[in-house]
């Protein structure tokens, strides 16, 4: 794998905020996700984060999502009785013709160094608390 290749494939379960559906009204579930397939479209600016080895931010790096489906609502209302009135007001499902995706984030490669298991309480990389302590 490419470590500056910073298309992103992301399983995602979308919740829809809605006081009349509930606090777990979904697109997507855990078992059958909507799956986004996001190509990068403009590279943005490469940085080093500082007190991070091996650790670069691409900021403001745009990506476009390859055609992708969305299954039907689930948990709408009391009991899921609002699922198909979500699913005809949205169209679900829906073919991979009907949605696209655009967006713009700060894209994030950590090296292996920054991965490392941190000390209780740290917020900081094994190897930057290592490297404080050998001095």
């Amino acid at each position: 794998m490419d470590a500056f290749q910073l298309g992103v494939k992301l399983p995602v379960k979308l919740k829809i905020a809605n006081p009349l559906l509930g606090g777990k009204c979904y697109l997507g579930s855990d078992n059958n996700p909507v799956q986004l397939n996001l190509d990068v479209t403009e590279y943005g600016a490469l940085e080093e984060v500082p007190g991070f080895p091996d650790t670069a931010v691409v900021r403001n790096t745009g990506h476009t999502g390859q055609p992708f489906t969305v299954p039907t609502a689930s948990g709408c209302g009391p009991f899921g009785v609002l699922n198909p009135i979500v699913n005809w007001r949205a169209g679900l499902p829906s073919s991979t013709t009907s949605n696209s995706l655009t967006t713009t984030s700060d894209v994030y490669n950590i090296g292996a160094d920054s991965l490392r298991p941190q000390s209780a309480g740290s917020p900081e990389p094994a190897a930057v608390i290592a490297e404080r302590n050998a001095r």
